[in-house]
């Protein structure tokens, strides 16, 4: 199992890795335990070339900037106030439909079934402020935010100057109401748009 996650971080080269359990045993199910502890020990090897060498040549070593886990105060849900805690908001309500994002969200828990989640109120999701918080595992600090430090650019794709100017007149030109108008600045491109590796 550890090398299937060693193939997979290879495969899509995330920057940042994201767990929702603590790598310490504690207070939920061992195989959650388990998934974060794999986790992290997976963001470890990925980098190292050494590690399961029979995945190099159709992949490359890839060393995430940071993993963290998604943590929580004394009860579940709570806020992390711990030294050293990242928080990010994620409160608000969806521009197209007006909803909560907490409500889409208790939407879609309810159709986790399987873990008796069916009855799970979209109502009872609430709104207001919510905040997530965040412990670096491993890898690289961060004191501001889970992105701290990676380049979210274009520009760290060859070639991608141009894709992030065409791109930029896509998102000036359309709202989320009238997508359509997207396309204006695209449809004199044609082969214009620059091709660029799947795995620059």
């Amino acid at each position: 199992m550890l090398s299937d996650i060693v193939r997979v971080i290879r495969q899509f080269r995330p920057d940042v890795i994201i767990t929702r359990f603590s790598p310490v045993p504690g207070n939920t199910h061992g195989h959650h335990t388990a998934s974060a502890v794999l986790a992290l020990e997976a963001f470890g090897l990925a980098g190292d070339a050494s590690a399961f060498p029979e995945q190099i040549g159709p992949l490359r070593p890839w060393r995430p900037r940071r993993i963290l886990w998604n943590s929580f105060g004394p009860n579940w849900g709570a806020v992390d106030s711990g030294d050293g805690v990242l928080h990010l908001g994620i409160d608000g309500d969806d521009p197209v439909t007006g909803a909560p994002f907490a409500t889409i969200a208790a939407r879609s828990r309810s159709m986790h079934r399987t873990q008796g989640f069916a009855n799970f109120s979209a109502a009872a999701a609430g709104s207001g402020p919510r905040i997530e918080s965040f412990r670096v595992l491993g890898g690289d600090p961060a004191s501001v935010d889970i992105m701290d430090g990676v380049d979210t650019t274009w520009g760290r794709v060859p070639g991608g100057a141009e894709i992030g100017r065409l791109a930029g007149l896509v998102i000036g030109n359309s709202t989320l109401r009238t997508p359509r108008r997207a396309c204006r600045p695209c449809s004199s491109c044609g082969a214009g748009w620059p091709r660029w590796p799947l795995i620059p």
